[in-house]
């Protein structure tokens, strides 16, 4: 039975093979390979010499238009058969190939008719583009291409529409090994030409702020976690650090007013989404990101401080928040970052540009709102500046001394804050006095916590007592500068020693009491 079904198999296929033999032309068959080639070749050249394409736009036609990969084993295919005279295997090789020329001339046409112009829709080509990066899967291959599009000088001109979604796809896919980075060199690239993208798709941007600024509670969560590990051959590798200057460069593209009035608050939206997300460690964030945000905004004159605070508003130090459990990691973590970008280098004597010296100010306002601001950088350029003279006098001596000669340009005046007008003079005066012993007694609580010192009674006294000193020794003209900010800094360390001394009678009555009810 099977070898009659063979045999009908056979027969059948012979009686084909003859009736095409009879009525096939082998002529139109040897045609149609020849006329393929014929067409193939000056359409590829003429698609390629266009001047709208990119510079990987040559692999794409090949690729995806002209189908290079299915066309030409076809044309060698129906060859094969019409040299053995396989008339079968011809015509179902022609017929295969008449189908991949059918796909190829409505594939040119709608290449040749994609209007490039339309940024704001993914065209035809785009959409042959992106699919053309979706399908490279060797990542050298990916790093080319990658560099071929984010190098091209007419990048803005082009469609990009879909291009950062490949790409956030394409980085997250890849890692870095020892011998070979593709992930860092991929980033790199983005990096340094992400001023070139045209965010046009405001999402995009968007989808790119999110990715980048997952760099800081990595690289916190990295660093834990090779701490802490046992074995230190099989630890975790870091985030690359070109993800760190791509979020950089996207949050001075969001700071540039010439560029957008909308990324700002796309940027800071993206970061208020990201940290409320479950797992993500808001103090950790805040630790690492705000001092690379204060750099980035003291190196451009264009760039506005207070753009942070308008969409971050809970980004402040304040005793209240200090003193609350929920609320005190976040806070410290704010007060470490504000030391790191900004108090460590609060020096008097130190010319600043202008800009730099607002910047210090309005950072220093925005995030400590309850403080007085000459009163804070009173108490921190004293304790920043150098110990003692050259001359080998007494250091705290010396200390003072060189205070009091130096100037600074930030931290000049105070703002009172909101205070309900009252028509009584009297009732005013109290008013602000109220409210500026309430400032300084926040300012004496949060510097305490970052100098020791000034919770010291004996540390206080000894600055007054040569405060003291010098005053007796007239060193200073009594209307002088300096004469001035001895008298200021005298006034200041009274009101900590006061602060101080009341906080210990407090602490001491507490204790006193909690003796009582034991007993």
């Amino acid at each position: 039975m099977p070898s009659l079904s063979w045999q009908t198999m056979v027969d059948f296929v012979t009686c084909i093979e003859r009736w095409l033999d009879i009525n096939l032309s082998h002529e139109a068959l040897i045609a149609i390979p020849a006329l393929f080639v014929a067409l193939l070749v000056p359409i590829a050249f003429f698609l390629m010499e266009r001047k709208d394409l990119y510079g990987f736009d040559k692999n794409v036609i090949l690729d995806k238009i002209v189908l290079a990969r299915v066309s030409i084993p076809m044309v060698f295919l129906v060859s094969i058969a019409l040299l053995f005279n396989i008339t079968t295997l011809s015509v179902l090789f022609t017929t295969l190939l008449l189908l991949v020329v059918m796909v190829v001339l409505i594939r040119v046409y709608k290449w040749m008719a994609s209007v490039e112009i339309l940024k704001y829709k993914t065209t035809y080509k785009q959409d042959m583009r992106l699919r053309f990066i979706r399908s490279i899967k060797n990542d050298i291959e990916k790093v080319d291409t990658w560099a071929i599009i984010l190098n091209d000088e007419k990048l803005l001109e082009k469609n990009q529409r879909g291009l950062v979604a490949e790409f956030i796809a394409a980085v997250k896919n890849i890692k870095d090994s020892k011998n070979r980075y593709p992930k860092s060199n991929l980033l790199g690239l983005m990096s340094r030409n992400v001023s070139k993208v045209d965010f046009a798709d405001i999402q995009s941007y968007d989808d790119l702020v999110q990715y980048s600024i997952e760099y800081f509670p990595e690289m916190r969560r990295v660093r834990t976690q090779r701490k802490q590990a046992t074995n230190k051959t099989n630890q975790e590798t870091y985030p690359p650090y070109q993800q760190k200057e791509l979020a950089i460069n996207l949050l001075k593209i969001a700071l540039d007013k010439k560029i957008s009035d909308i990324f700002d608050h796309i940027y800071f939206t993206a970061i208020k989404k990201y940290i409320a997300k479950d797992g993500v460690d808001e103090a950790g964030f805040i630790r690492d990101f705000l001092p690379a945000y204060v750099h980035v905004v003291k190196e451009n004159e264009e760039y506005d401080a207070k753009k942070l605070w308008q969409e971050l508003s809970d980004w402040v130090v304040t005793k209240e928040l200090l003193s609350k459990e929920e609320s005190r990691q976040k806070t410290i973590s704010l007060l470490n970052a504000y030391m790191d970008s900004i108090g460590q280098r609060a020096h008097a004597d130190t010319e600043l540009p202008q800009h730099e010296v607002r910047v210090i100010d309005d950072v220093t306002e925005r995030m400590l709102p309850n403080i007085n601001v000459s009163f804070w950088f009173d108490i921190m350029t004293f304790y920043n500046s150098g110990w003692g003279l050259d001359e080998g006098e007494d250091s705290t001596h010396g200390q003072v001394r060189s205070h009091v000669s130096r100037r600074r340009d930030f931290g000049s005046f105070n703002a009172l804050g909101d205070i309900d007008w009252s028509d009584n003079e009297e009732e005013r005066l109290k008013a602000y006095e109220a409210e500026a012993n309430r400032q300084d007694e926040e300012t004496m609580y949060i510097l305490g916590l970052i100098y020791p010192w000034l919770r010291n009674p004996k540390e206080i006294q000894k600055v007054l007592n040569q405060i003291q000193i010098i005053e007796k020794e007239k060193l200073f003209d009594t209307e002088s500068h300096e004469a001035r900010r001895l008298e200021s800094l005298k006034n200041r360390f009274e009101k900590i020693r006061a602060y101080t001394d009341k906080m210990i009678a407090e602490q001491d009555s507490k204790k006193q009491s909690k003796k009582k009810k034991q007993k």
